[in-house]
């Protein structure tokens, strides 16, 4: 998804059908995201919740890395 209508900055993001979940599919989905979107020489950005461990690993599979982590207040 294109986040800013000037800038060739796309989030990409997966979902998989629990009944598949650890099989390799967000894995290979990530791979194939990336790899369309760079083609088109696309800037990349992704992120996932910090308790979702699997979407990291499936990420960081891919050559992602984190570089920021979100903080979150609470008044």
């Amino acid at each position: 998804m294109k986040i800013h209508a000037d800038f060739n900055y796309y989030d990409i993001g997966m979902w998989v059908n629990p009944e598949y979940r650890k099989q390799g599919y967000a894995k290979q989905i990530v791979g194939h995201l990336k790899t369309s979107c760079l083609r088109e020489e696309n800037i990349l950005i992704c992120g996932c919740a910090i308790t979702n461990q699997a979407s990291k690993k499936a990420l960081e599979a891919n050559g992602f890395q984190t570089v920021h982590n979100l903080l979150e207040y609470k008044f």
